[in-house]
């Protein structure tokens, strides 16, 4: 490979941003998120609740050799996030490599800067969460489909196998992977061939035979996880709502960008058009290189369930990541150089932005979904459980500041399931509320608004079923520069009842 100047400097803008990443990872408490996923590995286990197990077993392996803290968490996440970029560098040098001799040619590098620049990277970088794992494995089984398929590699069929059964130990979305191979065969001629032969069947086999794990955890517990990653989402669908598919669309060009996903949405559109016209048999140009068709095999699927579904439904800003792997090959082969310039630019402010609203929070966030306030509250949690000997804490935020507590303190405290609610994988780690019954116990209620709500009213109501009285002590306030950026009111509840005795329940807030 020939090293001009304008390849040395995409590399060094990959190196740049990944500097300032190291430079961050021990500046700020850990996001809610984070937190939750790093009690997997407290708890291990074959599977979980809401996610498959590879990210608490990662986290696990990392805090078993360096101590349980937020620095070493992120440093799991930031060398799988960089190990992921290397392998799509690898695998965008192998797509390109004969335009790779040519010294004015930068596409793999083009596409690697694409990928490491985008808010994906950043947020993967810092936040421990299942797709952390996924797009390594993702990278991996395309890297080992691309050496198989367009290089003459059969031998590596077991290892494909392998590699996409460990994605499907890391999040559900990975059936895409095998979805998006049986797509390709069947859409390119010159590889349909394989259909008929054993390799593609055995990676498949080999792929839920590595993923066994989540099968036998769900076994066991009634096929919880399936049924929330299904009928559970299924019935948050309201009807058709223009406006969540709108700010997922929004959403979306934070986390890959503007330029590269505007960018995807134009060559996808335009090269999909043109497979199926070929596979229809009503494009005689030959419709779209089977390069290229292997591409948008493994991200146009992912895309357009994504966008689907956000017509219907809240789609996280995550779930359509894993479709931005091969994005980054599509554009990196497409995008020019000023474009390449202007994305550059466009990532660098962003990410001057971040960095000024991560260490000086000029923006309080109005949600949970923070990093800020955690580890203070967990001090303050602290001081105020030694005033009431004997009492536990809990909250009924779904998981967040059940999860931030444990990891920030040694307070014992528990999630929504001490009031009958869904708690999620906190309902899975052998923790009985029964063995809780007369006890009393401190509940923190975050006001993301910084004042009392109706919301915490009809809280109050359900624990009332639970405890013989509930009374409302002092809040604790977290502060940033002199204002109130965070607000906790507390309440002290006496005389845990217990789930049995409790003689009824309602419907969450």
């Amino acid at each position: 490979m020939i090293w001009t100047n304008r390849r040395r400097t995409l590399f060094l803008v990959v190196v740049a941003v990944s500097l300032l990443r190291v430079a961050l990872l021990g500046a700020f408490d850990l996001m809610p998120q984070s937190a939750y996923y790093a009690s997997y590995a407290e708890h291990l286990s074959l599977s979980y609740y809401d996610h498959p197990p590879m990210i608490g077993w990662y986290l696990f392996v990392w805090f078993a050799l360096f101590g349980k803290s937020a620095l070493v968490l992120r440093t799991a996440v930031f060398t799988a996030m960089l190990a992921t970029e290397l392998l799509v560098y690898a695998l965008a040098s192998a797509f390109f490599g004969g335009r790779q001799r040519a010294a004015d040619d930068t596409t793999a590098e083009r596409a690697l800067v694409v990928l490491a620049t985008s808010g994906m990277a950043t947020q993967l970088s810092f936040i421990a969460v299942p797709d952390v794992p996924l797009l390594f494995f993702w990278a991996l089984s395309l890297w080992l489909l691309h050496r198989i398929l367009f290089l003459n590699r059969p031998a590596l069929w077991p290892a494909a196998g392998a590699a996409m059964g460990m994605a499907l130990l890391s999040k559900y979305t990975a059936v895409y992977l095998q979805g998006g191979l049986v797509l390709f065969l069947l859409a390119s001629p010159a590889h349909r061939r394989h259909l008929r032969r054993p390799g593609p069947w055995l990676a498949l086999v080999i792929a839920h035979v590595v993923a066994l794990p989540v099968y036998v955890w769900n076994a066991r517990h009634g096929w919880a996880s399936f049924l929330f990653q299904s009928a559970g989402r299924a019935a948050e669908i309201t009807g058709v709502d223009w406006d969540d598919a709108l700010g997922f669309i929004a959403s979306q060009a934070l986390v890959f960008l503007p330029i590269p996903l505007f960018a995807f949405l134009w060559l996808a559109g335009r090269d999909t058009w043109r497979a199926l016209r070929a596979f229809f048999g009503r494009d005689r140009t030959g419709g779209v290189a089977a390069d290229r068709l292997f591409l948008l095999c493994f991200s146009v699927p992912v895309f357009v369930t994504c966008i689907a579904l956000s017509t219907l439904t809240w789609v996280k800003s995550n779930w359509p990541m894993p479709a931005y792997v091969a994005a980054a090959l599509l554009i990196g082969a497409s995008l020019g150089r000023r474009a390449t310039r202007w994305h550059v630019v466009t990532a660098a402010l962003l990410h001057a932005l971040l960095v000024v609203q991560l260490l000086w929070y000029p923006v309080p966030v109005t949600s949970d979904d923070t990093w800020y306030g955690w580890e203070e509250l967990a001090g303050r949690v602290e001081e105020r459980m030694a005033e009431h000997p004997g009492a536990f804490a809990f909250s009924a935020d779904n998981y967040k500041t059940t999860a931030e507590l444990r990891f920030y303190s040694d307070v014992e405290v528990y999630g929504m399931n001490v009031i009958g609610w869904n708690a999620l994988q906190f309902e899975y780690i052998g923790e009985d509320p029964e063995d809780l019954v007369g006890r009393d116990a401190l509940f923190l209620r975050s006001e993301s608004d910084l004042e009392p709500t109706a919301r915490t009213d009809r809280y109050l109501t359900q624990i009332g079923l639970y405890f013989k009285s509930v009374e409302e002590l002092e809040p604790i306030e977290i502060r940033k520069r002199g204002e109130v950026v965070r607000l906790f009111r507390v309440f002290l509840c006496r005389g845990y009842r217990g789930l049995k005795a409790a003689g009824g329940s309602m419907p969450r807030p």
